[in-house]
C-alpha cells in the first residue's frame, strides 16, 4: 500500500493493496503514482537504490 500526505501529515491519497512480492515500482507505476503527485502539486525526492 502506497500513501501520499501533505508537508502537515494529512492523508491525500492512498493506494490499493497488493500482494506482498509486488515491488514498489511496479505499483507506483500500476497506481500512476506521478499523476497522483502532480495534482496534489507534490514533488517526490528519490534514489535509484
Amino acid at each position: 500500500m502506497t500513501a501520499l500526505t501533505d508537508d502537515r501529515g494529512r492523508l491525500l491519497w492512498v493506494s490499493a493493496a497488493r500482494p506482498g512480492r509486488t515491488s514498489e515500482i511496479t505499483a507506483c507505476r500500476h497506481d500512476h503514482l506521478t499523476a497522483h503527485l502532480r495534482a496534489t502539486g507534490l514533488g517526490a525526492i528519490a534514489d535509484l537504490g
